[in-house]
């Protein structure tokens, strides 16, 4: 049973610890504003004091409005000073921070890195990646800034903590993304090889088949004109029209092969002979047109025959389709 006594007695206690509760805050709320100049930390000789210079009370209001976690240190490895940030990447009020070891935030794989990177950080300014254990206990990548500040009772090491997830995230993604484009790559390197193979077979295989039925069926048109029927005459002209269509979609396969594979090789051309060659692949177009093609002897010359030999055929291409229809080309 509680007495009228016992209670008076708990209300005080509850008052008192308030009252201590609310200087705490005071306290804490007076160094992250730079509104004291000095803070009591228990050390292993009993309370240490740390002062700040006045013109660090402004490093102290900058450092609480950053993004970036910031933390002072002392050679110890006290944290003397933490901005709200750090705080709260580490998931812990500001006065469970305050007079802690740094190394009890570290992980556990990297306090040897950290070690060595804080070493180095005594004699000049440096950076480092560490990881830094944060909200349940997940280990978060940051990169470390490290800097000496001069305090009245000597240096301090200022430690700035910046957030490196979302950077290694797209990093990783950026990885991934890269090996997606070289797997890409290959299945397009693997088709085109296919594609080459495809058009080769299609310029010995198919195109010269293709040319004797062209040549055979315009020969039997010329020659055999007056001994067919109309609907023989019309089976004919669809079997030369359909052997002409075909021959183009395979000199198309053929020509977009050798433009994609041969864009930037060169060589000796003897232009004569690529566009003799030509003349032959025009030879019946050229005999119903009656066409005449004056060819000039022409010197060699380095050059891409392949993209060559797709400029002159489109001339003569052009020149036989789209000529007067009552003179002779």
């Amino acid at each position: 049973m509680i007495t009228q006594e016992t209670y008076e007695i708990l209300l005080a206690e509850n008052e008192r610890l308030q009252h201590q509760l609310n200087e705490a805050t005071d306290t804490i709320e007076a160094i992250r504003t730079g509104q004291v100049d000095a803070i009591i930390v228990k050390g292993r000789e009993g309370n240490e004091l740390y002062t700040l210079k006045t013109a660090d009370q402004t490093y102290r209001v900058f450092i609480e409005k950053m993004t970036e976690g910031a933390v002072t240190l002392n050679g110890s490895g006290i944290i003397l000073y933490s901005n709200s940030r750090f705080a709260n990447m580490v998931n812990r009020p500001l006065s469970k921070v305050l007079g802690v070891p740094f190394q009890e935030f570290i992980a556990p794989d990297n306090k040897e890195a950290f070690n060595a990177l804080i070493k180095s950080a005594w004699k000049e300014d440096c950076k480092g990646e560490i990881f830094i254990v944060g909200k349940n206990n997940l280990l978060i990548p940051f990169q470390l800034s490290l800097t000496t500040l001069e305090l009245d009772e000597g240096f301090s090491m200022s430690v700035i903590l910046t957030d490196l997830t979302t950077q290694k995230e797209n990093q990783l993604q950026l990885k991934l993304k890269n090996k997606q484009l070289e797997e890409s790559n290959y299945a397009l390197e693997i088709s085109n090889n296919d594609l080459q193979q495809f058009a080769s077979v299609a310029s010995h295989d198919l195109q010269e088949p293709l040319r004797k039925i062209l040549i055979f069926s315009s020969l039997i048109k010329e020659n055999h004109l007056n001994e067919l029927s109309r609907e023989t005459i019309s089976y004919l002209e669809k079997i030369i029209y359909s052997s002409g269509r075909m021959k183009n979609l395979i000199v198309d396969i053929l020509n977009f092969s050798r433009l994609s594979e041969e864009t930037n090789i060169y060589s000796t051309i003897n232009l004569s002979e690529l566009i003799h060659d030509l003349l032959e692949d025009f030879e019946i177009k050229i005999k119903e047109q009656q066409a005449q093609i004056n060819l000039l002897r022409i010197r060699e010359f380095e050059g891409n025959k392949g993209l060559l030999r797709q400029v002159f055929q489109n001339l003569l291409s052009n020149s036989l389709k789209f000529c007067h229809p009552e003179k002779r080309p």
